[in-house]
């Protein structure tokens, strides 16, 4: 998880990694680069949760959701304009935040939900 402050919010908030596609990515090009650049960590295995609309009343965006597993530093540059602290916690902890409201971002619920499912967490 990453701990990230969001100024629209106008708070610290944990999230999943995630990130904007450059002109030309594909949605699991973009994944695989915004983990490395926003954690320090590359992963061995990926294995697609399929895709979400985080804000279908106000943009036709998708995000793609992956599960990224056998992971090993591989750091890459940061943005200049994020500050960002990697936190892990194991998935109980996660899945525990999602259902009781701690975290509220829609992707991260999703993703720890639907990673959570196919860990046969529940």
């Amino acid at each position: 998880m990453l701990r990230q402050y969001r100024l629209p919010l106008e708070r610290w908030i944990l999230e999943l990694p995630a990130g904007t596609r450059e002109k030309g990515e594909d949605r699991f090009t973009c994944a695989r680069r915004e983990l490395r650049e926003e954690t320090g960590y590359q992963a061995e295995s990926w294995r697609s949760l399929g895709e979400v609309w985080p804000a279908p009343g106000l943009t036709n965006e998708i995000m793609a959701v992956y599960l990224a597993t056998d992971l090993t530093e591989a750091p890459l540059q940061r943005d200049s304009d994020e500050d960002i602290e990697v936190r892990p916690y194991p998935i109980d902890e996660l899945v525990a935040m999602a259902l009781d409201g701690r975290l509220q971002d829609a992707k991260s619920v999703v993703g720890i939900m639907r990673a959570a499912k196919i860990m046969d967490y529940y």
